[in-house]
């Protein structure tokens, strides 16, 4: 509602009130209704409180100034308000309703949202009110109706067990979303949506300590509400939003228990307005954006994740550097201290290039530090942490700018300039990568070396490996970080690729995912069999010592998995 449009509205307000009421209330019930209303003119409640508690739900009143609502009222139930009681004096909204109502409050919040940045062509109204408040308007239901452990304040006799529960007053957060909604719709050109990217978040809160709940009540609650109030617990989340969704449930169930809603509520009825100090904090978050490719490692000793930090604060990644102890953090003994990952190198352009606030680097799988990626590369996703303009930008540009970047292109290439932004089904997504990274097929070549010389069958004894199951226990270089246990693998094949010596030769391994291929190669100490040494030189009994064969280098060459996923895969993609 613009201002004109108000000013003229305000002018026959009292003709707008009848209207209203008469086709928003139920008929059967408007003369007891109409009592209520009286009622709380004369105790003081500020005009939106009025409306709610009365079920008195027209999004078009709430647009109105506190001012023109009072008088309004007045006017249509000839009661007055009762003087010198300030309108944010509310018993039940304790004012939060009036501190929103300020066309200064307003004025803020759509310039909050209008200079956040954010690009989106509508939005979500998120209010998280205080949880006294639920139990204020389960109290005031007791006064206005009564029960059976109390008397009603306005009503001859008192309300029956399963009326009170629909005599619930509508909840300060939709009459807040009524108020603030249309309000900036016009403002910003941007209307207010149930599903949207961007969200608004207003929290209000106040100076009120959050309700108490009594263990009794606690243990009542279903095995999925404590559940879920544990996780929001561990979560960090702040004791009044976690009791949100306990308290409605409790006054779900024990809204006619008189004792446990004054207990709850920490006062008594009639209820009355109790100073507090009220704080409103705006935030603008959207949705995560998942973007996702393939990344191909030309060079080694680089790891897959850590140095992000350094490499955000200092814009350009650190190369490595030699180590004089030729030990590196990962304990593999190599000669280089790594300075830069994988996720290092990727996510400051994708933050900067998606006005982020962060982003998360996640992949199908990892290769070791001291292995390269090779083929059609690996399949990754960068999730972007509330990215301003991520539905709008070319993802493709950016992968061209990375791969002509002179110093990160002789580390990593995005493979095919493709990358594809997803906007829903994020979890769908990162599923589907994990699962890939721990079902699906891959190749690696390796130069080996053996300790005897090679067989003059080699090439034949390779042929002959198809589909061939190992028994692998954890490696002995992991045991610290990995459960201890057998684990089933499948060598789906192997290729004799060329002779370079007697003792050094290259092959191809074809793989289930999760294989550990290095250990397939030296058997870990038997603890992998069988082995490439007992495919190759037979297996040694009767204590002879097998002969060694150990990985000198390893390529991944394949994940065999369609990434990224093609539009109709059942994941939302964001129109390029």
């Amino acid at each position: 509602m613009t201002e004109t449009q108000e000013a003229s509205s305000e002018a026959d307000l009292s003709s707008i009130l009848i209207a209203s009421y008469r086709e928003n209330v139920d008929a059967a019930t408007q003369e007891i209704t109409s009592d209520l209303i009286a009622y709380m003119i004369k105790r003081g409640f500020c005009p939106w409180c009025i409306l709610r508690v009365s079920l008195w739900d027209d999004i078009s009143l709430c647009g109105f100034s506190c001012e023109a609502l009072r008088k309004g009222l007045s006017e249509v139930f000839s009661v007055r308000f009762p003087e010198g009681i300030d309108p944010s004096e509310c018993p039940s909204c304790l004012g939060i309703l009036l501190y929103c109502s300020q066309e200064s409050f307003k004025n803020d919040l759509v310039h909050r949202i209008r200079n956040s940045g954010f690009e989106s062509p509508n939005y979500i109204l998120n209010i998280r009110a205080p949880s006294c408040l639920i139990v204020r308007d389960a109290l005031l239901v007791h006064e206005l109706y009564g029960c059976a452990n109390c008397e009603s304040q306005v009503l001859p006799t008192n309300a029956d067990e399963d009326t009170l529960k629909e005599l619930l007053p509508i909840p300060v957060k939709r009459i807040l979303k009524y108020m603030l909604g249309p309000y900036c719709m016009p403002r910003l050109g941007m209307p207010v949506a149930t599903n949207a990217h961007l969200r608004c978040v207003i929290h209000v809160e106040t100076s009120l300590s959050p309700p108490e709940i009594p263990a009794s009540a606690y243990e009542q609650m279903s095995a999925s509400r404590r559940k879920e109030h544990n996780a929001l617990r561990r979560r960090g989340k702040d004791a009044d939003e976690m009791l949100q969704g306990l308290l409605s449930d409790i006054i779900d169930k024990e809204l006619h228990n008189h004792a446990l809603i004054e207990k709850l509520a920490n006062t008594k009825i009639p209820l009355r307005y109790q100073h507090v100090k009220i704080t409103v904090t705006t935030a603008l978050e959207c949705d995560s954006i998942y973007i996702a490719g393939r990344y191909l490692k030309h060079q080694r000793y680089i790891s897959q994740t850590g140095y992000e930090n350094k490499a955000i604060q200092e814009k350009s990644p650190i190369a490595p550097t030699q180590k004089e102890d030729k030990e590196s953090d990962d304990g593999e003994a190599h000669g280089f201290h790594p300075k830069i990952s994988i996720s290092s190198l990727l996510v400051p352009f994708f933050i900067a290039y998606g006005s982020s606030d962060d982003a998360i680097f996640h992949a199908a799988g990892r290769e070791d530090i001291d292995v390269r990626m090779k083929g059609d590369g690996r399949p990754f996703i960068v999730e972007l942490i509330n990215s301003k303009n991520g539905l709008s930008r070319d993802w493709a540009s950016l992968a061209r700018d990375i791969n002509a970047d002179p110093h990160v292109s002789q580390f990593i290439h995005i493979h095919g300039d493709t990358l594809v932004a997803f906007e829903k089904n994020g979890r769908e997504l990162i599923d589907k990568l994990a699962s890939g990274s721990n079902e699906k097929r891959k190749s690696y070549r390796a130069v080996c070396w053996t300790e005897k010389p090679l067989p003059s069958n080699t090439e034949e004894l390779c042929r002959a490996v198809q589909n061939l199951s190992i028994e692998q226990a954890t490696p002995i270089r992991v045991l610290h970080r990995r459960t201890a246990m057998k684990r089933t693998k499948l060598i789906h094949g192997l290729k004799f690729v060329r002779k370079l010596s007697d003792h050094y030769f290259v092959i191809d391994i074809f793989a289930q995912a999760g294989t550990y291929i290095k250990e397939f190669c030296n058997s870990d100490f038997g603890r992998t069999r069988p082995s490439l040494s007992e495919l190759l030189f037979g297996e040694y009994i009767h204590g002879e010592k097998q002969p060694e064969v150990e990985i000198l280098q390893l390529d991944v060459l394949t994940v065999d998995m369609e990434w990224p996923p093609i539009k109709d895969s059942g994941v939302r993609s964001v129109k390029q």
